[in-house]
């Protein structure tokens, strides 16, 4: 079992027992915070099914938007800033691409696993934006 289903049983059983008392609001913070991580990684699902790439652009901003400053989907907007940047430098915008894989915090990293930080900053330093 999970560890996101021992928590749910672990509140259902609590609540139904009328134990839980003070400790609720806890169990309600963490299903709330992965609500919306698994709401983000949806959306980030999405994002190659969408046919025209306007909708994807506003899609990824969006994401990004919504995402900053909330600790527990940093990965899920680096996620978005890595595609976003992409998209730019596929378009020749070098300079807005450098600038948004700059704006992805280093503590994110630590947050990925071996392969996606890997990936990660081997596409950040592969590229030579100090012409633009």
């Amino acid at each position: 079992m999970g560890a996101f289903k021992r928590k749910y049983y672990k509140f259902k059983q609590e609540a139904c027992n009328c134990q839980a008392g003070t400790n609720l609001h806890i169990y309600i913070v963490f299903f709330n915070m992965q609500s919306i991580v698994k709401m983000f990684q949806k959306c980030l699902e999405f994002v190659d099914q969408v046919p025209d790439r306007e909708t994807k652009d506003i899609l990824l901003n969006s994401v990004r938007t919504n995402t900053e400053g909330k600790v527990y989907v940093e990965v899920e907007r680096a996620r978005a800033t890595r595609t976003l940047a992409a998209f730019k430098e596929a378009d020749g915008s070098y300079k807005e691409a450098f600038e948004l894989l700059q704006e992805v915090a280093i503590e994110t990293f630590s947050s990925m696993d071996r392969k996606e930080k890997y990936d990660f900053i081997y596409i950040d330093g592969n590229h030579d934006y100090g012409a633009v």
